[in-house]
């Protein structure tokens, strides 16, 4: 009787454990997000909380699909790995992304796309795209359009590329727009406050 009680406790302690990982996993995550940059610092200190209490931790493996315009729904921040941006049905990257990178919804790429997991193991941040909508500024709107432009310039490049028999994979960054970036609003954020 008493192996099964003591069983039962290391079952509970085993399971405790791994839920102080995964906070502890979410805890280090959003410290690493660049909250005093754009877009992020345009934000005020309470939507920047809104948005760290709404926020999704998620691991990617080599190989899996983490996104597309088909289906969206979300705004991803890479924290670590890559990522390779690709055109539905068409195997070769428009652009390859890296840690500090945005890719999802607020894009709005011009062709289909996906974002697939580059390398062994892939952390991003992601929030709903309806969140990211109501706490939208006008220099927010401007960061991610410049964005997008960006990648449809990454994406003529490429296209040119493949014609001319070259097929190089874009690896510049999609991180921010050609435009000068503004002084913070709001000071960072302690990613541990509730």
């Amino acid at each position: 009787m008493a192996s099964r009680e003591n069983s039962k406790a290391d079952s509970q302690i085993t399971s405790e454990i791994k839920l102080l990982d995964n906070q502890s996993l979410r805890i280090n995550v959003l410290a690493s997000v660049p909250w005093n940059q754009p877009p992020l610092c345009w934000l005020t200190p309470e939507q920047q909380t809104r948005l760290q209490n709404h926020s999704e931790i998620r691991r990617y493996r080599l190989g899996e699909k983490i996104w597309s315009n088909t289906i969206g729904g979300y705004q991803f921040f890479l924290v670590t790995g890559k990522v390779r941006l690709r055109e539905e049905g068409i195997g070769k990257p428009l652009a390859a992304l890296q840690a500090g990178d945005w890719f999802g919804d607020l894009q709005n790429l011009a062709v289909e796309c996906k974002a697939v997991a580059a390398s062994k193991e892939v952390i991003v941040v992601c929030w709903e795209t309806a969140l990211w909508k109501e706490v939208s500024t006008p220099q927010m709107e401007s960061f991610f359009q410049g964005v997008q432009d960006e990648q449809r310039a990454e994406e003529q490049r490429s296209r040119g590329a493949e014609e001319q028999g070259e097929g190089e994979i874009i690896t510049s960054s999609i991180t921010s727009p050609q435009s000068p970036v503004p002084s913070p609003q709001s000071p960072t954020l302690n990613p541990t406050a509730p």
